[in-house]
């Protein structure tokens, strides 16, 4: 990207951009830069008052209420911890990176705590905590810049650029990625400025009653914009004067070099705006000048003037610039035009389906066909699963290790000997394991048929490879590195399995010396492989390598799931397109082509090609990348601590009145208590609950798995889900007999089945579980549940390290989807909305009103049901609604405190991690103190199955409880009452 430079003395012609001369009167912009070794302040003038401009700075610096500071207060009063210093540091040669030492001193002491702040701190509230920190904050400032204050300095020159330094010295700064596109920039830059607004409204009121959304939606349209200010400076800084030396500019200077930069930001702004437009790029200074008025000495004194520089974008980064510009100029519709608040709160299908409901379709029938297909493929292995598991664990164990390393025939005589029934049901696999090699062939896939192949999973990477010698080791790095080299990127961890599976298993990895292709081949080099290949083999699987493979039944449903989502993926892209290699796919390729597709077939818009594209390599790029194994881990604990509990099962009751919702009442009693005709298992979906608990290999996903069988909770979400799904095909029965049923029918789903939809039609009324009408009630299900990775919200798909803050809140965001879909943005008349949003309104949470007396019940909690009662636990769940989950709702209650409903709803899973810390660290501190008793424990009030029994009946909650109501109902507290000698019928009366 060709820059100006109005100081070169000599340039080529060609080179330029915009042809500046250099201007005669201009001294030279380097003339007063000092060195970095110089004092920057040497020649700034003190102030006639006596204080210096380095105090002046320190004040300015000092007084900034940076995000970093407001969040250390809101910390420090949610859990008063101590006080976290952050100390400069000199970096040493054990770490030359260390710049700063935090600490926390007194560490969870309430006694040093109030000693240190001489006030009883850990016995005020959140909001008086907050008031108070915010207080002494500046009472410190006033202390410590007592001088300047007196003097009427706080607003000089000196003290505002302090205040700049310390905004942009704020750590939360340090978020925004310099070097990173614009886009990019802007997008951290906004979150960051909302974040901070959010923070700086809160520390003004912790309450948030005054706290005003308009304003944190300004602040951010703000910060994104002035993200990429501070980036594009921050790139250039080599390239134009030293920042130091503004300090020594004179007030008027430094107006005129601000009025210089704001005029080159414009500039630039008409240079992005032309790109766009399609001008040339040697027409571009030109085109600058006739939009601007100047001429070109003018412009060139701007250049010199200012501390930025003009330069012209590429096409991509005028793009980019226009959308901050739209943005900056309206900061509160832009993000709504920009779909952003349906990328956060709404589900991606949705989104999909309002630009491009042709991809849509073909979306959700992805999503269909890969469960079906893995339904059909577990089918067939299940026999063998169960047989399997019959064996003892030597038994299976020495039928791992042949069937890992491909000796069927040893196999066979094992199962023979142990279980004759195995060797018929190994047949059936191993006739699947054929059959589907040749379906990946016909998808597209390049792979080698492998004589005796039977899939392996490795358990841990990183233990596998310190198990290898040194010389294996040595081989699978060197064909790591080729196929790295051949791809152009990284491997990902499932490659480097694959590529080590194949090796270890004695199969051959040959690859090319122009290192363009690697061919797996299952023995001896093959007559097809290149004669100028070099071949590398590890041998074969032994007892000391096997523990770090999955056992043959896991790695068979992996193999299955895999496999189908694998061959799916190709039927969506279209078969052969992009094909490279069996590991891979060229994905932003393969969409690109799909999308070009549709537009070029007139069925998708100009204007929203980038959003399609977009939201199509979200769903198969990051959204299929699992998060970090810690994320996962803080992601199983934080559900068995919050749904491991028989109570939390009930609350899955609560699914039967959206279903009921859905397809009425009638249709779905039948469907709770009559024969269920169809299964999840027949839909592939048995172990999925939602897309945000799919299950991993970890220990800690298998032990949520096994906890939520033991609650119940799997088989409560069976039965709704099953209710729901019998209860829509009873429902499309029904309307497969009349005329107006089917053509309700054919609105709804004509486009899904195209030329079958008479056939669909023909299955519903004869009673045939098709795969039509499995593609029918799998269909229903997704519209009310979040059962794929297509009805999660975007920013959860685009973000795998950022998913736990939707923990606890996929279910509650696709019912908000399900509200908009089918009665907000429905083509049905007004008086149809009104009439099913009441509908909603008067079941659903009516469900959850009797699904909470039941669980008041087993808490001893429970009163009679009046109207007035009815209305507030009516209220109750609505809140329960709104909160996003049940768990942040209850917490609210009990703890009394709005702070911390609102922490749990906005941080999520962060917020659920936060509370188990607290509750460990409480446990702890008492346990150091010697006063931990085990109906005190709040780490047994958190217990996975039997914390909430715990709480109630062990921990005082029931207690707790009564006198809250007794409160509420007599307005006085209930231990009062001992002062008062009441007679025996007065106490009952009262209850005592």
């Amino acid at each position: 990207m060709a820059v100006v430079d109005p100081f070169a003395d000599v340039v080529p012609q060609t080179d330029l951009t915009v042809t500046v001369p250099k201007p005669e009167a201009q001294p030279d912009a380097f003339a007063n830069v000092v060195a970095l070794s110089d004092d920057p302040f040497a020649n700034v003038t003190e102030s006639v008052e006596g204080t210096s401009t380095l105090d002046q700075l320190s004040y300015g610096f000092d007084k900034v209420a940076s995000a970093t500071g407001n969040l250390s207060i809101l910390l420090q009063s949610m859990y008063p911890i101590g006080e976290i210093r952050a100390d400069l540091v000199e970096p040493t040669e054990d770490n030359p990176f260390q710049m700063i030492d935090f600490s926390i001193l007194p560490a969870f002491d309430d006694t040093a705590i109030d000693k240190m702040y001489g006030a009883p701190f850990s016995e005020m509230s959140f909001e008086q905590r907050v008031d108070f920190l915010k207080q002494r904050r500046e009472e410190e400032i006033a202390a410590d810049n007592e001088a300047v204050i007196a003097a009427g300095e706080t607003d000089t020159l000196a003290a505002n650029l302090g205040g700049l330094g310390g905004a942009v010295l704020d750590p939360a700064l340090a978020l925004i990625p310099m070097g990173a596109a614009y886009k990019t920039m802007a997008a951290v830059g906004g979150l960051i400025g909302i974040g901070s607004d959010v923070l700086s409204q809160a520390v003004e009121d912790p309450t948030l009653e005054t706290y005003d959304p308009t304003q944190t939606a300004v602040v951010g349209g703000v910060s994104a914009i002035a993200a990429p200010a501070v980036g594009f400076a921050l790139r250039k800084s080599g390239e134009k004067i030293s920042k130091l030396n503004q300090l020594r500019k004179t007030k008027k200077e430094a107006k005129q070099i601000k009025k210089a930069d704001n005029a080159i930001d414009e500039l630039n702004t008409i240079a992005a705006r032309g790109v766009t437009e399609g001008v040339k790029k040697a027409d571009i200074p030109a085109y600058v000048r006739q939009q601007s008025g100047l001429t070109e000495g003018e412009v060139a004194e701007l250049v010199g003037q200012s501390t930025k520089p003009f330069q012209i974008p590429t096409r991509k980064e005028a793009k980019q610039i226009a959308s901050i510009q739209e943005f900056q100029a309206d900061p509160i519709t832009t993000p709504l035009k920009k779909s952003s608040i349906a990328d956060w709160l709404g589900v991606m299908h949705s989104s999909l389906k309002k630009v491009s409901p042709k991809l849509a379709i073909k979306l959700r029938e992805f999503e269909t066909r890969q469960h079906l297909r893995a339904a059909n493929g577990l089918e067939i292995i299940e026999p063998f699963s169960r047989q399997f598991g019959k064996l003892s664990k030597s038994v299976q164990r020495q039928a791992s290790l042949y069937l890992n390393n491909g000796d069927f025939d040893a196999a066979r005589n094992l199962f023979t000997k142990y279980n004759p029934e195995l060797v018929s049901s190994f047949k059936a696999v191993d006739d699947y394991l054929q059959n589907t090699y040749g379906e990946l062939v016909k998808y597209g896939y390049n792979v080698t048929k492998i004589p005796n192949y039977f899939p392996r999973v490795v358990k841990d990477l990183d233990q596998l490879q310190t198990k290898l010698s040194g010389k294996q080791l040595s081989e699978v790095q060197k064909v790591w590195k080729q196929k790295s080299k051949q791809l152009g990127r990284a491997l990902s961890d499932n490659e480097k399995r694959l590529i080590i599976s194949e090796m270890i298993q004695g199969r051959k990895v040959s690859f090319t010396k122009d290192g363009k292709k690697i061919i797996i081949t299952p023995g001896a080099r093959g007559s097809g492989a290149p004669s100028s290949t070099k071949q590398r083999m590890l041998g074969q699987l032994d007892e000391r390598l096997l523990d770090e493979y999955e056992d043959p039944i896991s790695a068979l449903h992996h193999y299955v799931k895999q496999t189908s989502h694998d061959m799916e993926r190709r039927r969506f892209f279209g078969t052969g397109r992009s094909n490279r290699a069996a590991t891979e796919i060229n994905t932003d390729e393969s969409i690109d082509n799909l999308v070009l597709e549709e537009l070029n077939a007139g069925r998708l818009n100009y204007g929203d090609l980038d959003r399609v594209s977009h939201l199509l390599k979200i769903r198969f790029g990051a959204g299929e990348k699992a998060a970090h194994g810690v994320l996962q881990d803080i992601r199983n604990i934080n559900y068995m601590t919050t749904i491991g509990d028989p109570l939390a099962t009930l609350t899955q009751i609560g699914d039967l009145g959206v279903a009921a919702y859905y397809n009425g009442i009638g249709n779905t009693i039948r469907a709770l208590i009559g024969k269920k005709d169809i299964t999840i298992k027949q839909l592939g979906l048995e172990d999925v609950i939602a897309a945000e608990m799919m299950s991993s290999r970890r220990l800690t996903s298998r032990v949520l798995d096994t906890l939520l069988k033991g609650t119940g909770f799997k088989a409560i979400d069976r039965l709704g889900k099953e209710t729901l799904i019998n209860g829509s095909l009873r429902k499309a029965q029904q309307m497969s007999k009349s005329a107006k049923g089917i053509e309700q029918l054919r609105k709804k789903y004509g486009e899904v089945y195209g030329d079958e939809f008479d056939l669909f039609v023909n299955d519903l009324r004869a009673g045939t579980i098709s795969d039509n009408v499995k593609m029918y009630v799998f269909n229903e299900l997704a519209n009310v549940q979040p059962i794929t990775l297509s009805e999660m919200p975007v920013k959860y798909l685009e973000s795998p390290t950022g998913r736990v803050f939707y923990q606890l809140k996929s279910y509650v965001i696709k019912q908000l989807d399900l509200v908009k879909n089918d009665i907000i943005t429905a083509d049905i008349p007004l008086k149809d909305k009104v009439a099913k949003g009441m509908v909603y309104a008067a079941i659903v949470p009516t469900t959850n009103v009797a699904t909470g007396e039941l669980k008041d019940a087993f808490l001893k909690r429970n009163e009679p049901l009046d109207v007035d009662s009815f209305t507030d636990k009516y209220i109750e769940n609505v809140a329960k609604f709104l909160m996003v989950s049940e768990y942040t709702y209850n917490t609210a209650v009990e703890q009394g405190k709005a702070g911390e409903a609102l922490k749990d709803t906005v941080l999520g899973g962060w917020g659920v991690l936060a509370d188990n810390v607290t509750a460990v660290s409480q446990d702890f501190k008492q346990m150091y103190e010697g006063t931990l008793d085990l109906e005190s424990s709040k780490v047994m009030a958190r217990a996975p199955a039997f914390g909430r029994f715990w709480y109630n009946y062990i921990g005082g909650g029931l207690e707790k409880y009564e006198a809250k109501k007794f409160q509420e109902d007599y307005g006085f507290d209930k231990n009062a009452l001992d002062e008062y000698g009441l007679t025996p019928k007065q106490r009952k009366d009262y209850g005592l």
